[in-house]
C-alpha cells in the first residue's frame, strides 16, 4: 500500500475494514497503522476507497483491540460458497479487488445482444472481431480462456463502475481498482491471447491454481519460459490494456507474438518474471507499474526488439529489466527503484538502447553489462544504489552518454574483465567509494567526463587496465584524481585535474602514465601533501605539455625503485609550496624544456640515488634554491637557463654529482653554482655562464672532485673584488682530482680564504684562464648568450685558447716565449691586482 501511494499519481485505494460504513481517515487503529506512513507521501487529489465487511458484533470484538480482520480465500470453491459477502482477495498486503454482493456476474456478446454463463462460453460463441463485455463482478474460470479467433476483445460492460464512498463521481481507474476480476483455477495459464489482434482491456487477472493439467500455452522450452503464468500472448498485434495481473505462484505475462503491447497495466504479485518476451517479438511495454514481484520486472530472451517506455518497476526481487540473448530493445523513460537487485541486466550479447531512465536506490548495480553485449546507455540518472552505479564486465562494449551517477554506495562507474566501453559526458559525483574503478584487463576509452566530490579517489585504474581520457575533468575528490596500481596504463589528454585532497595523479607498481596538455592544479591548502603528480616504486610516467601548480607539496615528486622513472617535456611547473619537481628514490627522469616558476623550496631537487638528465630547462623566481642535487644522486643538465632565484642557482650537498654544461646562471640572490658535498661528490661545470649572482659565481669546497672548463665567470653588478665577493672561491688548493682551466672571470679568483690569485700547489689542470674587467667579461657573456653560443666557441688546449673577438688571454712566461707573445703589464690591476702577464696583440 505505501509502494502505491508513494509511486503514482491519481492513485485509488481500496481498503477492507470491519464496519458497514466508511471510516474517516485516521480513525481507528486500523487506519492508523496504515496511512501513517504513507500520508505524507500522497498526493494532492489522490482517492480512497474504503470497503465495509460486515461481520457479527460477536466476532468482531473477538479480534480484540485491533477491531479488523483480513479474509484470505483463494480457493475457488470456497469463494462460490460464500454469498452475499464482500470478500477481499490480497498478496503480501496489496489489494487487487473486492468482490461485489453480485453472486453471478453476466457475460455479454456484442453490445449485451447475448448472455453467456460463463467467459469460456462466450469465447466458443464468439467470431472474429467480437466483443465479450464483462460485467462487475469476479469471474471465476477452471480452464484457461484461451482467444483463438482474431481480433476479439474481452473488456468490461459500460456499468462496470466502482463506487467511491467519499465522492459521488465514479471510479474508472483500472491500475489498481478494478470492478471486474477474472480468477483460474488452472495451475498453469488463465488467459491465453493465442490468434492475432486480441484484445484484453480493463479487467484484473489472477492466477490462483496449485495443481492442474499443463496446456498449450507451454509452447518454449520449461528452462526458458515459465510454466506457470497469468496470461499468455502467442498472437500478433495482440493488446493489454488497463488491466491488472497478479501472477501468484508463476509469471505475469509471457509474449511471443510480435508487435504485440501492454499499456496501462498494473502487474504485481508474481512469484517469477512479471512480463516475459520471446521468440524474436517486439513487444510495446509502456506507462505500467511492476510492483512487488519476486522475480524480475521485464526480461527479454532470443533477439527481442519493441520498447519499453514509461514503466514503474518497483521492488522486483530480481532485475528490474533484463536484456538476454541478443535483445535489442529500446528502454526509454522508466523508473526503476528500491529493488532488491540490479536496475538493468544487459547480457547475452544483447544489444539495447537504454535511454532517459530513473534508476533509484536498488540494491545492486543501477546498470550491469556483461557479457559481449554492446548497449548504448543515455541520459540516465543512476543514483543512491548500495552498490556501484554502472558495472561493465565480461567482454561488454557500448557507448555510456550523458549519464549521472551519484550518491553510490560503492563507485560510480565500475569496469573489469575484458571489457571496451567507450564513456562520454558523464558525471560522476558524491559516491562514497570513488568515482570510477577499473580492474582486471578492460581498456576504457573516456571523453568529457567529470568525476567530481567523491568521498575517495576520483578515478582508479589497477590491475592491466587500461584507461585513455581525452579533455575530462577530475576535481574536488577526497583523495587522488587518478590512482594507477598493479600493471595499469593511463593516457590523459587535454584534462583538468585539481583540487583533490590526495595526489592529482599517483601512479604505483609498475604502472605506466602517459599525460598531454593537461593541468593539474592544487588543493588550495585543503591538503598539507597534496601533489600534482606522484610516481613510486617501478612506474613509469610520460608528461607532455602539462600544467602542474598550487600544489602544497611538490608539483611533480618521485620515490621510485630501479626501473621506475619519468619524462617531463614542455610542461610549466608553478608555485608549490614546496619543490616544484622532487627526485627521490632510484628513478631516472628526463626533463627538456620545461618552465618552473614561482617554487617555493627549491626548482629541482633531485635527492636518494636518484638520476636526473636535464636538457633546455628554465628554472626561475624559485624562493629557494634553483637546482639542488644531495644524497648520491646523479645531476646532467645541458641548456638550462637558472636564472633570478632568491637563493642560490645551483647547489650541490652530500655525495651528490652534477655536471652543467651549456647553459645559463644569472641573477640569483646566492652564489651561481655552490658545491660543497662530501669526499663522494662531484661537480663538472663546462661551457657555461655564471654571471651577476648576489654571492659570486662559483664557490667550491675542497672536498668535491672539480671539472671546470671554459666557462664565463662574473661577479654582481656592483660591489668590490673581496674574497667574500669574488666570482669565483676555491677553498683549498686544486688537487689531482681537480681541474679549472680555460675559464674566463673578472677579478681576482680565490683558491683559499688566505691568498689570492692562481696558484698551483699541486700537480691539477688549472692553466690558461683569463681575468679581466668586469664589464667585458658581462658583456662577452651577453653576446655568447645572445647568438646562442654559451661558451661553445672555446676549443681544447692550453696555449690557444679561441675565444670572441675582445678577449685576452694569459698564459705562462714559457709559454710566451715559445710561441712569440709580447709582455702585456697591469692584467687585473682594476681589482687591485699588480700582476702582469703576457698576450698575443
Amino acid at each position: 500500500l505505501q509502494c502505491c501511494v508513494s509511486a503514482t499519481r491519481r492513485t485509488h485505494i481500496m481498503l477492507c475494514t470491519v464496519t458497514a460504513e466508511p471510516l474517516p481517515l485516521g480513525d481507528g487503529p486500523f487506519l492508523d497503522l496504515t496511512f501513517a506512513r504513507c500520508a505524507p507521501k500522497m498526493w494532492e487529489g489522490d482517492r480512497i476507497c474504503c470497503v465495509g465487511q460486515i461481520l457479527p458484533a460477536t466476532q468482531v470484538r473477538s479480534l480484540g483491540e485491533t477491531k479488523r480482520k483480513n479474509v484470505f480465500s483463494t480457493s475457488p470453491r470456497e469463494i462460490e460458497t460464500v454469498a452475499q459477502k464482500p470478500i477481499k482477495i490480497r498478496r503480501t498486503g496489496v489489494s487487487t479487488c473486492s468482490l461485489p454482493e453480485t453472486p453471478v456476474p453476466g457475460v455479454f456478446l456484442n453490445a449485451k445482444e447475448r448472455r453467456f454463463s460463463s467467459i469460456a462460453n462466450a469465447l466458443r460463441a464468439a467470431a472474429e472481431g467480437d466483443t465479450i463485455l464483462l460485467s462487475s463482478g469476479v469471474h471465476i474460470c477452471i480452464e484457461p480462456l484461451v482467444m483463438d479467433k482474431r481480433n476479439v476483445t474481452i473488456t468490461h460492460s459500460d456499468d462496470a463502475e466502482t463506487a467511491c464512498p467519499s465522492s459521488s463521481h465514479p471510479v474508472r481507474d483500472c491500475n489498481l481498482s478494478h470492478s471486474v476480476a477474472i480468477i483460474t483455477a488452472s495451475s498453469s495459464c488463465a488467459v491465453h491471447l493465442k490468434a492475432s489482434g486480441c484484445v484484453l482491456c480493463g479487467v484484473a487477472v489472477k492466477l490462483d491454481g496449485h495443481g492442474g493439467q499443463q496446456n498449450e500455452c507451454q509452447h518454449a522450452p520449461a528452462a526458458r519460459s515459465p510454466s506457470h503464468m497469468c496470461i499468455a500472448v502467442d498472437g500478433d498485434d495482440s493488446l493489454i490494456e488497463h488491466c491488472n495481473v497478479e501472477g501468484g505462484h508463476g509469471a505475469g505475462i509471457v509474449i511471443r507474438g510480435h508487435r504485440s503491447a501492454i499499456r496501462s497495466c498494473t502487474i504485481h504479485g508474481c512469484s517469477q518474471t512479471a512480463v516475459s518476451c520471446f521468440s524474436e517479438s517486439s513487444p510495446e511495454i509502456a506507462a505500467s507499474s511492476f510492483m512487488l514481484n519476486l522475480g524480475r520486472g521485464i526480461a527479454l530472451h532470443d533477439g527481442c526488439g519493441g520498447t519499453i517506455r514509461d514503466n514503474f518497476i518497483f521492488q522486483s526481487g530480481g532485475s528490474g529489466i533484463e536484456c538476454l540473448d541478443r535483445s535489442r530493445p529500446t528502454i526509454r523513460d522508466n523508473h526503476i527503484l528500491d529493488g532488491l537487485a540490479t536496475g538493468v541486466w544487459l547480457r547475452g550479447s544483447s544489444t539495447p538502447t537504454v535511454v532517459g531512465n530513473r534508476l533509484l536506490r536498488n540494491a545492486l548495480a543501477g546498470v550491469r553489462v556483461s557479457d559481449e553485449s554492446d548497449p548504448r546507455v543515455e541520459a540516465n540518472r543512476v543514483c543512491d544504489g548500495r552498490q556501484s552505479g554502472v558495472v561493465i564486465e565480461g567482454r561488454a562494449r557500448g557507448s555510456f552518454v550523458r549519464n549521472s551517477m551519484y550518491g553510490q554506495r560503492q563507485c560510480g562507474v565500475r569496469v573489469g574483465g575484458a571489457s571496451q566501453p567507450f564513456l562520454i559526458g558523464n558525471s560522476l559525483t558524491g559516491n562514497e567509494a570513488g568515482g570510477a574503478l577499473l580492474e582486471q584487463s578492460c581498456h576504457a576509452v573516456w571523453v568529457q567526463n567529470q568525476v567530481q566530490r567523491n568521498q575517495v579517489v576520483g578515478v582508479g585504474v589497477r590491475g592491466a587496465a587500461t584507461l585513455s581520457l581525452t579533455r575530462d575533468v577530475v576535481e574536488g575528490n577526497g583523495g587522488s584524481g587518478l590512482c594507477l596500481r598493479g600493471a595499469a596504463a593511463l593516457s590523459a589528454e587535454l584534462c583538468v585535474v585539481r583540487d583533490n585532497v590526495g595526489a592529482g595523479v599517483r601512479c604505483w607498481d609498475e604502472s605506466v602514465a602517459n599525460l598531454a596538455r593537461c593541468r593539474v592544479d592544487g588543493a588550495g591548502g585543503r591538503a598539507r601533501q597534496s601533489i600534482g603528480l606522484f610516481c613510486g616504486a617501478r612506474s613509469r610516467v610520460d608528461a607532455r605539455r602539462c600544467a602542474f601548480s598550487g600544489h602544497s607539496r611538490a608539483n611533480v615528486a618521485a620515490n621510485q625503485a630501479p626501473g621506475g622513472g619519468g619524462a617531463l617535456s614542455g610542461c610549466r611547473i608553478l608555485g608549490a609550496a614546496g619543490e616544484g619537481v622532487l627526485l627521490c628514490g632510484e628513478g631516472a627522469w628526463r626533463l627538456r624544456q620545461n618552465r618552473l616558476q614561482d617554487n617555493a623550496t627549491a626548482g629541482v631537487r633531485c635527492s636518494g640515488r636518484a638520476s636526473l638528465r636535464s636538457d633546455g630547462d628554465v628554472v626561475e623566481r624559485t624562493a629557494g634554491a634553483g637546482l639542488q642535487a644531495d644524497g648520491r644522486s646523479s645531476v646532467v643538465v645541458r641548456n638550462m637557463r637558472v636564472v633570478g632565484n632568491r637563493e642560490d642557482g645551483v647547489v650541490l650537498l652530500g655525495g651528490a654529482s652534477v655536471s652543467v654544461e651549456q647553459s645559463l646562471v644569472q641573477g640569483n640572490g646566492g652564489v651561481g653554482v655552490r658545491a660543497h658535498g662530501d669526499g663522494g661528490s662531484a661537480l663538472a661545470l663546462h661551457s657555461t655562464c655564471v654571471v651577476a649572482n648576489a654571492k659570486g659565481a662559483l664557490s667550491a669546497g675542497k672536498a668535491p672532485a672539480l671539472r671546470v672548463h671554459s666557462n664565463i665567470f662574473s661577479g654582481p653588478e656592483r660591489g668590490s673584488c673581496a674574497a667574500a665577493t669574488a666570482p669565483v672561491v676555491l677553498e683549498g688548493w686544486l688537487g689531482p682530482h681537480q681541474a679549472f682551466e680555460h675559464n674566463v672571470a673578472d677579478g681576482f679568483t680565490y683558491l683559499s680564504a688566505s691568498g689570492g690569485g692562481w696558484k698551483s700547489a699541486a700537480p691539477g689542470a688549472h692553466g690558461s684562464n683569463v681575468v679581466q674587467g668586469a664589464a667585458d667579461v658581462r658583456r662577452q657573456a651577453a653576446r655568447c648568450v645572445e647568438e646562442g653560443l654559451v661558451c661553445r666557441c672555446w676549443a681544447e688546449g692550453a696555449a690557444t685558447v679561441q675565444m670572441p673577438d675582445g678577449c685576452m688571454f694569459l698564459a705562462t712566461k714559457a709559454e710566451a716565449e715559445a710561441e712569440g707573445w709580447a709582455p702585456m703589464l697591469s692584467v687585473g690591476a682594476k681589482c687591485g691586482g699588480g700582476g702582469g702577464g703576457y698576450a698575443k696583440e
